[in-house]
This record gives structure tokens, C-alpha cells and sequence, in this order.
């Protein structure tokens, strides 16, 4: 169908805690897309490190890096450095900043735990990208804890550019195992 594009994306995540106040989360995501114009498939790997500033704050530095990628997928290399503040008990705040070889930009955003089960969030991100020129874009959504080691998420994207603007839906399932059986 014109005017349809398909993305396909699988992430794998690993979060560890490596003392008190500081964290790793390491990910290896893969991403195919695909619409009438457009056939991109790469392979990107992340590591991110965290660190609680006081007990309200915390700061993360973060590098991706493309693995693998088809032939007419651009290189993905991104820097990312971000803060995030907890405003009182149910509510916080993020900004973030980033650089890559697609360009630089950054995002704001809120979050807010519901109760102990339901956590939404909104973010907006604006950035220059070399391949679609300055882009932006709104995202609302939330997940929702069904056991003490599975959540389903879902979230609504408005994204725009100079040359065209779409939506997008994303739904998911995060499943955490035991730690003593990875």
C-alpha cells in the first residue's frame, strides 16, 4: 500500500548495577524498515552509564555505534548525555542532548508513575538529521506492570520533517528474568 512503512525493530537490554548509585544498561538493538522508497536494515549496539547525583538526580553519559547495516542504511554513531530529576513523588523530568554522525539534537520529557503498576511518559524531541533534514517529535505512552517480571507498553508518535509527517504506534512486551539464571 503507497504511503505505508513497515518497522520492525528487536532490543535486547541488559541492566546491571555496578556499586551503589551507579548502573550500566548495555543494548543490542536490530531495525529493519521497509516502504516503497526505503529498504534499511542495521544492527546498533549501546552502552549507557548512570549515575545518581544525589538522591532526586541522576546523569547519564550514553554511546551507540552501528554494528552491521545494508548497503543504503547511513552509519546510526550517537553521543548522549542526559539528566533526570525526580519533582516530587510521582513525577519527574528529563533532558537530554546528542550528537552523531546524522547530526545533534536533544529531547525533554516527563514521566509519571501512576501507582505502583502504571507508568506513562511523554517526550519531544528535535533534531538535524543529514538524510531528512530537521525532524521533530511527540511521544506519548505508558506501560503497564502485569507480573513481578513482565510489563506491556504502548506509545503514540507524531513525528514531522520539512518534507513529510506520519504517526506511529508501538506496542511491547518487556519480560525481565531472574538474575541468578542469566
Amino acid at each position: 500500500e503507497e504511503g505505508v512503512s513497515v518497522e520492525k525493530t528487536t532490543t535486547l537490554q541488559m541492566k546491571n548495577n555496578l556499586k551503589p548509585g551507579l548502573r550500566s544498561v548495555v543494548e543490542v538493538r536490530d531495525r529493519k524498515e521497509r516502504d516503497a522508497s526505503i529498504r534499511e536494515s542495521d544492527v546498533i549496539g549501546g552502552v549507557r552509564l548512570e549515575k545518581d547525583v544525589n538522591p532526586k538526580t541522576t546523569v547519564y553519559v550514553g554511546q551507540q555505534a552501528t554494528i552491521s547495516r545494508d548497503e543504503g542504511t547511513p552509519l546510526n554513531n550517537k553521543s548522549t548525555l542526559g539528566v533526570v530529576t525526580q519533582i516530587n513523588d510521582k513525577l519527574a523530568a528529563n533532558l537530554e542532548g546528542f550528537t552523531g554522525n546524522l547530526g545533534g539534537g536533544g529531547s525533554v520529557g516527563l514521566d509519571s508513575n501512576i501507582n505502583n503498576k502504571t507508568h506513562l511518559y511523554s517526550r519531544f524531541t528535535a533534531d538535524v538529521d543529514r538524510t531528512s533534514g530537521r525532524t521533530h517529535a511527540a511521544t506519548f505512552g505508558g506501560d503497564y506492570q502485569i507480573n513481578d517480571k513482565t510489563n506491556f507498553y504502548s506509545e503514540r508518535q507524531f513525528l514531522g520533517s520539512a518534507r513529510d509527517s506520519s504517526t506511529a504506534d508501538v506496542y511491547g512486551v518487556k519480560y525481565s528474568p531472574d538474575q541468578q539464571r542469566i
